[in-house]
This record gives structure tokens, C-alpha cells and sequence, in this order.
């Protein structure tokens, strides 16, 4: 039922029609076809699993790569060297989960983030600097360095908490 209500969700928000939403014949833009299928993927316990790191690289990677490649139309060897990046850089970034201080859900989403934004930056062919922006701004830092009041990364997090508290209230609304 979850994955139904998000996909409606996906649906709701409309998009270019670009990217599919897995196993519901449905289209939506490549960020919301991002949002459903990497719910889906981990809702429907289809994600991989590096045991000795606790954590779930693929249902962060996957999403990104598949929608972004359908996207761009990117050839499949393309495809599997972002995914692989963005996979290595989940798994890396966690490291030994034990001991750090860090619950372990928000530690898998900080490392996720970054191995999906390092995905992305792969599959759309960025430079170091691009790649270097994207890291950056997708840990909620400017492209120039730590956040400030002013800075574009701040601001950036500061749209994504909003836009979190909305999909989680429109989503709970549906009996997500």
C-alpha cells in the first residue's frame, strides 16, 4: 500500500514523463521517479545489503541512476560505472558503523546522499568541480565551502527540509 500511495504521489506532482516508475506502467520526472522507486526498492526489501557496513547502497543509487540514465538515454556501461561509484562511495563513507556516535539510519542517509550525488555527477558527465558543487550542495554546503546564513547550500537545505515536511504530510494524508 505504501508504494501505491507514492507513486499516486509521483503522479500528483506531474513532471516531464520521462522516467518511469517501476512495475506501475506509470511515467513522472526523473526527481519523483527517484522519490518512488527508491521507496519502492526499499519498502519491497529489493536493495542490496554490505553486512559488515550495515548498510543499503543500491536503494540510494539505483533510483538515480536508472532515472537519470532513461533520461539522458545513456548506454548501460554508463549506467553500471555510476552505479558502481555511487555504491563505493556509500560503502566507504560508512566505513565501520560501530562506535561513531551517529544513529546508524542518519549516517546511511548522510553516506547515501553523497554516493547518490556522486552517481549523478558520474552519469551526467560533470567535471571535478561540478562533482566537487554537487557533493558539496547535496551535504548542505556551498559550492565555495562551509555553509553560512547567505550561502546557496544553505538555502538549498533550508527548500529540501520544507519539501520533506510537505511530501511527509501529504504522504501521511494518503495512509502512507
Amino acid at each position: 500500500p505504501e508504494g501505491i500511495a507514492v507513486t499516486r504521489f509521483a503522479q500528483e506532482m506531474g513532471g516531464n514523463g520521462k522516467c518511469t516508475i517501476i512495475g506501475m506502467g506509470l511515467r513522472t520526472s526523473p526527481v519523483y521517479a527517484t522519490l518512488a522507486n527508491g521507496t519502492m526498492v526499499r519498502l519491497l526489501d529489493f536493495d542490496d545489503e554490505i553486512a559488515e557496513r550495515r548498510c543499503h547502497p543500491g536503494s540510494f543509487i539505483f533510483p538515480v541512476v536508472m532515472a537519470l540514465g532513461e533520461m539522458n538515454g545513456s548506454s548501460g556501461p554508463q549506467v553500471l560505472v555510476a552505479f558502481s561509484l555511487g555504491c563505493e562511495v556509500v560503502s566507504k563513507l560508512m566505513g565501520d558503523p560501530t562506535g561513531t556516535g551517529i544513529d546508524i539510519n542518519h549516517r546511511q542517509g548522510m553516506a547515501g546522499t553523497l554516493g547518490a550525488a556522486a552517481a549523478a555527477s558520474s552519469i551526467l558527465r560533470m567535471d571535478r568541480s561540478q562533482t566537487e558543487a554537487a557533493l558539496n550542495l547535496a551535504e548542505g554546503k556551498s559550492a565555495l565551502g562551509p555553509a553560512d546564513m547567505a550561502s546557496p547550500g544553505t538555502a538549498l537545505h533550508h527548500g529540501r527540509s520544507a519539501m520533506n515536511g510537505m511530501i511527509g504530510a501529504l504522504l501521511a494524508r494518503d495512509g502512507f
